[in-house]
């Protein structure tokens, strides 16, 4: 069995007609499972609008911008603040590292594809550069930025819940002001989030590090450069064990205290199988794509099975690519040397 996933590269210099297309498109969805709780369980936009300016003010000026546009509510204000919004689950599995002579941040997202927008956008917004898988609109899931910094989100294994921010607003803060991962570390210290999660981050210094975020703590920063689905506090083990967190994780540990580090063509082959290249689509979980992001050369690679696309700040190509997902392994040699020799 096969399922049709569609993928779209897209620029946004500002909210524009552009980015409205988009919300359009995507805001039905999300407005029932905003909802999905009834608006009461919401903050009000009052509650929302303080919080952003609060805990992300330099982000401020962009959410004016996005909740500006015609023909945005109030229900789509408060949503697109991303502050204390229901829950949801999602299974990661992701590395920094040096490969091939660079530090490089890799990492799969598995999702249901129902529920995944599949755009990658270029934006411009408040002087800064992304490149980022969205989420939530404007949102990210992973990314990285013009001067070098690459970020990734990995669920935390937790039912808990609290007062913050859903975790891809707070992905495109981080990436909107910080240079390096000591100053994301520090951004992800005092922006509470909603939820846990574990943020692997690398620079163009090779600082690969990840930083476990949870409702009501302190963030925990960790010398691994490594996340799968789990924390080093309490966790939901039902769910763990279902997403074989424990078992990517030790795949991960094994690439990591290599003698020799793995090439990009290791860390391609290794995460187009099992346990780390999932198939449990019907489950939600299941590989939608895996990225390569090279903080030096300010480029990243979206791979699937028989399919490579590069981007970069300096090539950014607008384009749309139907991607087929399998219930079987089907990684192509051609992309195996494709993916080898452009690294």
């Amino acid at each position: 069995m096969s399922r049709n996933l569609s993928f779209n590269f897209v620029k946004y210099d500002r909210a524009d007609t552009r980015w409205k297309a988009t919300f359009d498109k995507f805001w039905p969805a999300y407005r029932r499972w905003f909802l999905s709780e009834g608006i009461a369980h919401r903050p009000t936009f009052a509650a929302c609008e303080k919080s952003v300016r609060t805990h992300m003010p330099e982000l401020f000026a962009i959410y004016q911008d996005l909740i500006s546009v015609r023909g945005l509510d109030d229900t789509a204000a408060r949503f697109l603040s991303l502050y204390c919004p229901p829950a949801y689950v999602t299974g990661c599995s992701q590395i920094g590292l040096w490969s091939s002579g660079q530090p490089v941040l890799f990492r799969s997202y598995d999702y249901s594809p129902r529920l995944f927008e599949g755009t990658v956008a270029l934006t411009n917004w408040g002087n800064t550069r992304v490149i980022s898988t969205i989420d939530s609109i404007w949102g990210c899931l992973d990314g990285i930025n013009e001067f070098g910094l690459a970020v990734s989100l990995a669920f935390g294994g937790s039912r808990a819940t609290g007062i913050g921010f859903g975790v891809p607003i707070i992905l495109r803060y981080v990436l909107q002001t910080c240079d390096t991962t000591q100053q994301a570390v520090e951004a992800l210290n005092h922006v509470p989030c909603h939820m846990a999660y574990n943020i692997t981050l690398n620079d163009c210094s090779g600082d690969a590090r990840t930083v476990e975020i949870a409702p009501d703590a302190r963030a925990k920063v960790l010398e691994r450069p490594y996340a799968t689905n789990h924390q080093s506090g309490k966790r939901w083990e039902a769910y763990v064990a279902l997403a074989r967190s424990e078992e990517r994780a030790s795949v991960l540990e094994d690439m990591s205290k290599a003698a020799h580090p793995p090439t990009t063509h290791d860390l391609f082959a290794s995460f187009q199988k099992p346990p780390l290249r999932s198939y449990a689509y019907d489950r939600g979980f299941g590989t939608l794509y895996s990225c390569l992001m090279s903080p030096r050369a300010g480029d990243v690679d979206y791979v699937w099975d028989g399919q490579l696309i590069s981007q970069s700040f300096d090539d950014f190509r607008e384009t749309s690519v139907i991607v087929k997902l399998s219930d079987a392994s089907r990684a192509s040699n051609f992309i195996l040397h494709r993916f080898s020799s452009v690294k």
